[in-house]
């Protein structure tokens, strides 16, 4: 991974809650959607290479970064501004409330 991806990036002090650059900037439906995917957890990994935040996969999308602003600049383009989670395998919670795994959102 190039050296910008591969910092560790410290996660926000107030864990039990939506961090602000993703609240101010996607609203609840982003929040929602990255507590799903990273558990608000700027470092994360997934099982295929996904990235930060939004679990965003760098073999897709060439904005991929653990930055946390980066991150949420990368989703707000996928998703339109918000308008638009399909792209997003747990995009159900925005209506169930709960995360595929049976997680209940919770902010």
């Amino acid at each position: 991974a190039p050296a910008s991806q591969a910092q560790v990036h410290p996660v926000p002090a107030n864990t039990g809650s939506c961090p602000a650059l993703i609240a101010s900037t996607l609203g609840l439906s982003g929040c929602m959607i990255s507590f799903c995917e990273s558990g608000w957890d700027p470092n994360a990994t997934g099982s295929q290479g996904e990235m930060g935040y939004f679990q965003i996969h760098p073999r897709w999308h060439a904005d991929a970064t653990y930055d946390p602003a980066g991150n949420v600049a990368a989703a707000v383009r996928i998703s339109g501004g918000g308008a638009n989670w399909s792209a997003w395998s747990v995009s159900s919670v925005l209506y169930t409330g709960v995360c595929p795994g049976g997680r209940v959102y919770s902010s």
